[in-house]
């Protein structure tokens, strides 16, 4: 199958899509086919098609590199937003891309106190002071998360799964 000037007639080659996105060099869709957002289909000869959701892919790149965004910031929150992970950004600016995150509840010391008289023991780990089971769950989940969310990847798959 050879490739089309337009994608509405099939996939495009990479010199096509080279035209559309020259700012897209070869090492970006490296990256991306190794973070899986593009899908791996070369034809006879080396040669490399794109289909519609791949230029889509390489155009929400090409977007976010012109805006000055690091590229493993891009490809994080891609690989994210293709898992269902929420993403949060608590700075317009973040100082690394993996920003510390810390759950805070001011109380009394008083209250705090009779209420872990009174209180059933909790998770030996980690004690939130959330009278709600299911909110001191969820914290617990998003601190573990937070914690392993350290940019390494072998910690990926274990943080968007306490995140989740």
């Amino acid at each position: 199958m050879t490739s089309s000037s337009s994608s509405a007639n099939g996939p495009l080659g990479h010199r096509q899509v080279r035209s559309l996105y020259p700012g897209i060099t070869e090492n970006h869709v490296r990256y991306l086919e190794k973070w899986g957002l593009l899908r791996q289909s070369h034809v006879p000869r080396g040669a490399r098609e794109y289909s519609f959701p791949d230029i889509q892919t390489i155009k929400q790149l090409a977007g976010e590199l012109e805006r000055g965004t690091p590229l493993k910031t891009i490809l994080r929150s891609m690989a994210a937003e293709r898992q269902g992970q929420m993403q949060l950004d608590f700075q317009e600016v973040a100082a690394s891309d993996a920003p510390r995150v810390k759950v805070v509840a001011l109380e009394p010391h008083r209250a705090r106190r009779h209420e872990a008289r009174d209180a059933a023991p909790r998770d030996a780990g980690l004690q939130f002071p959330f009278n709600d089971p299911q909110s001191a769950l969820a914290a617990k989940y998003f601190v573990e998360g937070s914690r392993l969310d350290d940019g390494e990847e072998s910690n990926m798959e274990a943080a968007a799964a306490a995140y989740r």
